[in-house]
């Protein structure tokens, strides 16, 4: 059974959930496998292929070889950012895992 605790921090990520959405952009917390982290600002319409894009200028990783693993989830490239936080895929308060591929 969930403690009342487990409650309110379930309801404040929902919060800041709904919250990051009515506004015109998301900050997303992206950490490479080699564990640099980084945030990148996108809008929530964008597609995955342009957060790998913002994650190349933040990170120096080429878009084009850019794995995004969220959960147990690779993110594919035409996906919309909304879409996959609206599915609970993609927590923006959870960092995304970034793997580059040979």
């Amino acid at each position: 059974t969930a403690t009342a605790a487990d409650l309110v921090a379930s309801q404040e990520a929902t919060a800041l959930r709904e919250s990051e959405l009515s506004e015109s952009g998301v900050t997303i917390f992206v950490r490479a496998l080699d564990g640099k982290p980084a945030q990148v600002r996108a809008s929530e319409r964008d597609t995955v292929a342009k957060l790998k894009a913002l994650i190349e200028a933040e990170l120096s990783m080429p878009a084009e070889k850019q794995v995004l693993v969220a959960g147990l989830a690779q993110l594919q490239d035409g996906s919309v950012l909304r879409e996959l936080i609206a599915d609970g895929t993609l927590d923006p308060t959870t960092p995304l895992r970034v793997a580059v591929a040979d």
